[in-house]
C-alpha cells in the first residue's frame, strides 16, 4: 500500500480535524476530567496507597489513570500541602521500571515534559531526531514559545543551542526553523501562491533538490498547515508524483527523516501518531519512552482519533498490540489511558 492511500478513506469526521492546530482543542482525547473530583481525598489515598508495608498499585493506577492533566497537578500540590512531602519522589521510592517512568510523566506540566523529553532526545551519545521532529512539528506556535523559555529555565541554556551542538547541516536548519514559532497559523489560502509555490518545487527536485532543502525549509515555515496540503496535493497533480515519492528519491539520512515526518503530519496528525506507536512497538523490544510520550501527550487531544487510524493502518486494535508488548503493573496503566471516555467514572 503507497504511504499516501493509507492517508485516504478514513472515519475521521472534519469536525474533529481542527483546520488550525492548537493544543487547547479538544478532538477525541481518551482522558476526560474526572467527575466530583476532589484532590485533597486523591493525595490521601496516594499517601495511604505508599504508606507502610507494601504499596498499593491499584488505587495508584485507579486515580492517576483517570484524572486529566490538571487535576493530576492539583493532586501533585495537594499531595505537598497536606502531606509535605513530595509525590513523584514517593512515587519513584515505592514503584519501579517503566511502572514508575510514566508516573513520573504524568506529573509533569505538559511544556515541563516537552522540555524533559527534548533534553532527553539531545544528551548523551547519539540523538533522538525522531523525538525531537515529533515534538516541534506537532505544537502550536504558542506551546513552542513556552517550550523555548521554560527549557532556558530548566536545563540553563536555550533549545536551540543544544540542538544546533547536536545536528549539523541541512537536519540543523530544518529543526531550527521549526523551533521558531512563526508558521501561520490560519485557514486560508492563496491558490495562485500554492501553484507557484508547488512549482518552485518541481523545478528544485528537477536537478539539485537534495542540496536544495532550503526551499522546503522556507515553505514550511511561512506556510499554514491548510496551505502545505494544498501544495502537496499541487505538486502532485503538476508533477504526477507524490511530494513523498521525490523526497525519498532526492534526500538522505536525518533531513529526508525529518521532512518525511513533517509531510506526515500535515496529511494526518492521528495517522502520524499511529505509525509512530507501532514503530515502538515492533521488533524484539519496546521503546517505552516513545509509548509514554505518546500516550501522554496525545490522550487529552486526539487519542481516540490514534486508535482509529491504527486499525486503518495495521488492521488491529492499537490496545491489543500494547497489551501484548508490555506487562504488569506498566501494562495496565497505559490500558487505563486507554479507556474510553464513556468507562470513566
Amino acid at each position: 500500500m503507497l504511504l499516501l492511500e493509507k492517508y485516504e478513506d478514513v472515519n475521521l469526521s472534519d469536525s474533529e480535524q481542527p483546520e488550525i492546530y492548537d493544543e487547547e482543542i479538544i478532538q477525541q482525547g481518551t482522558m476526560t476530567a474526572a467527575k466530583n473530583f476532589d484532590a485533597i481525598r486523591d493525595a490521601d489515598a496516594l499517601r495511604k496507597a505508599m504508606k507502610g508495608a507494601g504499596t498499593d498499585e491499584k488505587t495508584i493506577i485507579s486515580i492517576l489513570g483517570n484524572r486529566d492533566t490538571n487535576q493530576r497537578l492539583e493532586i501533585k500540590a495537594a499531595f505537598k500541602n497536606k502531606h509535605n512531602r513530595d509525590l513523584v519522589a514517593d512515587l519513584k521510592s515505592e514503584t519501579s521500571g517503566n511502572f514508575s517512568k510514566l508516573l513520573e510523566k504524568l506529573l509533569l506540566d505538559p511544556v515541563e515534559l516537552d522540555c524533559s523529553e527534548l533534553k532527553q532526545a539531545v544528551k548523551g551519545v547519539g540523538t533522538n531526531e525522531e523525538a525531537i521532529i515529533e515534538i516541534l512539528a506537532n505544537r502550536s506556535n504558542k506551546r513552542i514559545r513556552s517550550i523555548n523559555e521554560t527549557y532556558s529555565k530548566m536545563f540553563g541554556k536555550t533549545l536551540e543551542k543544544d540542538v544546533k551542538s547536536d545536528t549539523s547541516g541541512d537536519f540543523r536548519r530544518l529543526l531550527v526553523s521549526l523551533m521558531q514559532g512563526h508558521r501561520p497559523e490560519t485557514t486560508k489560502v492563496n491558490a495562485d501562491r500554492v501553484k507557484r509555490d508547488a512549482q518552485s518545487l518541481i523545478d528544485a527536485s528537477s536537478d539539485k533538490f537534495g542540496t536544495d532543502e532550503a526551499k522546503f525549509n522556507e515553505l514550511f515555515c511561512n506556510r499554514s498547515d491548510s496551505e502545505l496540503k494544498a501544495i502537496f496535493n499541487q505538486f502532485a497533480e503538476l508533477s504526477g508524483k507524490s511530494i513523498e515519492e521525490i523526497v525519498k528519491k532526492e534526500t538522505s539520512g536525518d533531513i529526508q527523516k525529518g521532512i518525511l515526518a513533517i509531510i506526515r503530519c500535515i496529511r494526518s496528525r492521528p495517522h502520524f501518531f499511529a505509525e509512530q506507536l507501532q514503530k515502538a512497538m515492533k521488533g524484539s523490544g519496546s521503546k517505552e519512552s516513545t509509548l509514554n510520550r505518546i500516550i501522554i501527550t496525545r490522550s487529552e487531544i486526539d487519542l481516540v482519533q490514534i486508535k482509529v487510524a491504527y486499525k486503518h493502518l495495521y488492521n488491529c486494535e492499537l490496545e491489543r498490540d500494547i497489551s501484548a508488548d508490555t506487562s504488569g503493573e506498566y501494562k495496565k496503566l497505559l490500558l487505563e489511558i486507554f479507556k474510553d471516555p464513556s468507562q470513566r467514572n
